[in-house]
């Protein structure tokens, strides 16, 4: 890491900030885990299937737009057996051409 400060102060003070917050020496002092209880794994109120929702996602991402719309010509699974039933495509392509 090069730190381009006018003085050597202000490189000290960039480094240890560095070292404080960003280069951690475990994954444990992460934030994502000290949130989490030792030895117990998060508990979900479903089977987790439920987890993900598409449309939901997809709403999210604030899709459909004038970009993207959303597509169902795989929601038999027919077409694209890896694909998801519901997908976002180019607001300018139609399904048969998804098909082709």
């Amino acid at each position: 890491v090069y730190i381009s400060t006018s003085t050597t102060d202000h490189r000290i003070v960039a480094l240890n900030v560095l070292k404080t917050y960003i280069l951690k020496h475990t994954l444990v002092s992460l934030a994502a885990f000290k949130t989490r209880s030792k030895n117990k794994p998060p508990k979900f109120d479903n089977d987790g299937w439920s987890v993900y929702s598409p449309p939901l996602e997809y709403c999210r991402l604030g899709i459909p737009n004038e970009f993207w719309t959303m597509s169902s010509f795989n929601s038999s699974f027919d077409h694209i057996p890896t694909y998801p039933a519901l997908v976002a495509v180019p607001a300018t392509m139609e399904d048969y051409q998804l098909i082709l």
